[in-house]
């Protein structure tokens, strides 16, 4: 375990985004340090690490074969211990064989000794209260012993040490299931770690039952299986919704006098001393004349008109959409439309040589609108980590060669919210206010009293944008019911049950 959360830290640190990496490192992290600091596995050094690391540490995974399989039908499961119900005490002190004895009887089950061991003559042993398993393991701490069961009714018990655990320690054939959403390269690196970390006699894999078969002592097998269980259980998934929220508004006002800035002259005598028809413009009826006969001009003069006018208007659209994604995977949104865009042009100078010749242009398609990448990342406590980025291109109003310009503006963070809460990802506001004042020149530009002489509109606009997400988990990480993890003593599991 130790060795395996080393393996990986060092893998995160090499990789800091490789998120498969931090989380193996993290999972590991308080099981190691708690098997480092009690003595029960030494920590390697760096050097010793990296030493013991082949080059190819992401090889295929060996298919299970015939050998394999003859193997698995010809063994049975492990013998499974009847014992008496109830729970006990012991105060003694005595020799190995007699307390083992003395524990074994009130349980109801017989011991078998390894014909080598030697039993130590004064063992003592303080117990209250206990049941079987807690009482074979504190016989079996005690006098430094393992043991497994034989048959229903009865138990080995040898010296903890590899020798005997090579000679004595069942073999077994462990199959794991693999889900079906699991990635085969996921499942050659959780296989591959697994199978260093513990050092596996063998690791196959069966593709017709889509299962991983490891073959190894029964404390060492159970072990890898505990490991390979927790690294290929599928990530979890999560909805993300988006809503991009949009706000437009304008306010027009209008006030004042709208009087006429244009007046026409017309030859009125011209109507009376020939039989020249004159054009009277159009709403004009009222003339200022000056003049006679021939001279006689008229100066068209129109109605002034009091204008107080004003309206507001305020237009609200909502854009939702969900997307549902693994932890660790990124979603991707793009709202908007495909611009082609010209990379290269033809001017026509190309063809002189050959007027027959053809030149297409190089077209790219640029995404234009909002484009969205959400990368989810769950923790055991229902948070919710996002990495964000959000990207806007638009058409830009100035060209070059034909060819138009691109406005991008972009937005990265990170954030970590509970479950249901939103997410202020971007905002865009745009404000802008027109004055326009409308009058006769050098009376509308009298100070104060000009207002009287002119016409005033104001026109204000706003637009307010808003892009905002909220996470869903749909399935969260096991917290309480983990596959368990079964530790022992330096060499495995004391108590073989």
């Amino acid at each position: 375990m130790v060795r395996a959360y080393m393996l990986y830290a060092e893998a995160a640190a090499r990789e800091p985004k490789s998120e498969k990496y931090r989380s193996n490192r993290d999972g590991l992290e308080p099981l190691a340090k708690l098997l480092s600091k009690s003595g029960i596995e030494k920590e390697p050094s760096r050097e010793e690490l990296l030493a013991s690391v082949p080059d190819e540490v992401d090889e295929p995974l060996p298919k299970v074969g015939r050998q394999e399989f003859q193997l698995e039908q010809k063994l049975k499961p492990p013998p499974e211990l009847s014992l008496l119900p109830g729970r006990h005490s012991f105060h003694t002190k005595t020799d190995e064989r007699n307390l083992y004895e003395t524990v074994a009887r009130a349980y109801g089950i017989g011991v078998v000794f390894d014909p080598e061991i030697q039993p130590q003559a004064s063992v003592t042993l303080d117990l209250d209260d206990v049941d079987a398993k807690q009482a074979l393991e504190g016989v079996a701490e005690a006098t430094d012993t393992f043991l497994f069961p034989i048959s229903s009714t009865a138990i080995f018990v040898a010296r903890d040490t590899p020798e005997k655990r090579q000679e004595y320690e069942p073999q077994v054939v462990l199959t794991v299931p693999m889900p079906d959403v699991a990635d085969p390269k996921d499942m050659t690196e959780a296989g591959n770690a697994v199978r260093q970390a513990f050092n596996l006699r063998y690791i196959g894999v069966d593709s017709e039952d889509r299962s991983i078969v490891l073959r190894d002592r029964l404390s060492q097998a159970n072990a890898a299986r505990s490991l390979l269980e927790t690294l290929i259980r599928p990530a979890p998934q999560v909805a993300i919704e988006v809503q991009i929220l949009t706000v437009d508004d304008q306010r027009a006002l209008d006030y004042g006098l709208s009087l006429p800035n244009t007046f026409p002259l017309i030859n009125l005598g011209a109507m009376f001393t020939s039989n020249l028809q004159v054009a009277i413009p159009q709403a004009f009826i009222n003339f200022l004349t000056f003049g006679g006969g021939r001279t006689l001009f008229g100066i068209g003069v129109m109605n002034a008109e009091a204008v107080a006018t004003y309206s507001k208007s305020v237009a609200k659209s909502i854009y939702d959409a969900t997307v549902v994604v693994s932890s660790g995977q990124t979603a991707q949104w793009h709202v908007g439309d495909k611009f082609p865009i010209a990379t290269t042009l033809s001017n026509g100078a190309q063809a002189i040589g050959n007027p027959l010749a053809t030149y297409v242009a190089n077209i790219q398609m640029v995404d234009l609108g909002l484009l969205l990448k959400v990368k989810p990342d769950l923790h055991p406590d229902g948070d919710i980590s996002m990495d964000l980025h959000a990207e806007y291109q638009a058409l830009g109003s100035q060209t070059y060669n034909t060819v138009p310009s691109i406005l991008n503006r972009q937005f990265e963070g990170s954030v970590r919210l509970h479950e249901g809460e939103w997410a202020i990802l971007a905002g865009l506001n745009t404000q802008s206010s027109v004055r326009t004042k409308t009058g006769i020149a050098g009376l509308s530009s009298i100070p104060l009293v000009g207002n009287l002489f002119s016409e005033i509109n104001k026109t204000q606009t706003g637009s307010h944008t808003l892009v905002v997400v909220k996470p869903h988990p749909l399935s969260l990480l096991p917290v309480e019911d983990k596959t368990p993890l079964y530790v022992g003593g330096e060499y495995g599991r004391k108590v073989l049950l």
